[in-house]
């Protein structure tokens, strides 16, 4: 649904009308914002109901969840989770990116807020801002980047924790963040931001657990944190390298986006066929904060298109 929200974003046009019954596609964005809102929202943050169990822990009462007791209040408002109580709603101090969602089929469900649907929500609001140049996307797009960002660790970097998986700190979602980050500051002009991207850009650290798809974020954020003086010529020099390998792999697939960095792996290219249009996006990205990617990804934009048109077909 998020990324459908972006979606929607990409071909908004500017128009008057109130968004109830407004046909044109920002309407369509409205609408869906306000479902996103009202269904999705705990506190101004997005709460997804993703069932899979990297994004959700259930048990029942009295079991351990999470790496902790969980024991259910008598009318289940509340969770006692170690020696912490929790309303509905509420967010685990210790583990602040996962919210008690309450009790479905006498359940318990802890529930993670993915960070990568509200930083999509986000840019799909700057993107409205710029088609429309209304203050009111800006002004819904900030407390969901505070919050992302209040889930940042104390030496600057964030780290995520899938439900099923011990907390790893990984290029590609630091670098998320700083995107939206920066993102809303050129917008915006926020102090807060700009010292947020600051502090975060001085913690990054370069992974891509060989992947395409995470190299590609985790060189976004490499760009802002050279902007800073933060990353030395030669490390640019490489990325670059790795850039031009990228493009070069792609167009002796033929369009087609290799998942593996790794060409001599046996597994390669490993093609996510979901993946395509998500790595088509990113390598625009690119282009977006520098030009003199434009002409690369001009080059293998059509056939990558097509098979992302492909893939989306069949879905």
């Amino acid at each position: 649904m998020i990324r459908l929200l972006a979606a929607a974003a990409l071909f908004a046009v500017a128009t008057a009308s109130s968004h109830a019954g407004d046909l044109t596609p920002r309407g369509a964005f409205d609408r869906a914002f306000d479902w996103v809102k009202s269904d999705l929202m705990i506190d101004g943050y997005i709460v997804s109901r993703r069932e899979a169990a990297s994004h959700r822990a259930t048990g029942k009462s009295g079991d351990t969840i999470l790496g902790k007791v969980a024991t259910l209040s008598p009318d289940g408002q509340s969770l006692k989770w170690g020696e912490e109580t929790v309303a509905v709603g509420g967010h685990l101090t210790a583990l602040p990116e996962y919210y008690f969602r309450g009790v479905e089929d006498g359940k318990i469900i802890i529930q993670l807020a993915w960070l990568y649907d509200n930083t999509d929500a986000a840019e799909a609001l700057m993107q409205m801002y710029d088609a429309t140049g209304e203050d009111r996307y800006l002004r819904e797009a900030d407390p969901i980047l505070r919050e992302a960002y209040s889930k940042v660790g104390p030496d600057g970097r964030y780290v995520l924790h899938l439900a099923d998986q011990k907390p790893v700190y990984r290029a590609m979602s630091h670098a998320i963040l700083m995107r939206g980050l920066d993102q809303y500051e050129k917008r915006s002009g926020e102090q807060w931001a700009a010292d947020a991207l600051r502090r975060m850009a001085e913690a990054y650290e370069h992974s891509t657990e060989g992947t395409w798809n995470h190299w590609t974020n985790s060189f976004m954020g490499m760009l802002i944190a050279a902007r800073f003086g933060l990353v030395d010529d030669e490390t640019l020099a490489r990325m670059n390298h790795n850039f031009d390998e990228f493009i070069d792999q792609i167009k002796s697939q033929k369009g087609v986006i290799p998942y593996i960095m790794n060409a001599k792996d046996e597994r390669w290219p490993a093609h996510k066929r979901t993946y395509q249009s998500y790595d088509l996006l990113l390598l625009l990205r690119l282009v977006q904060m520098d030009d003199r990617f434009r002409q690369p990804v001009c080059e293998i934009f059509a056939a990558a298109f097509r098979e992302a048109i492909k893939v989306n077909a069949k879905y």
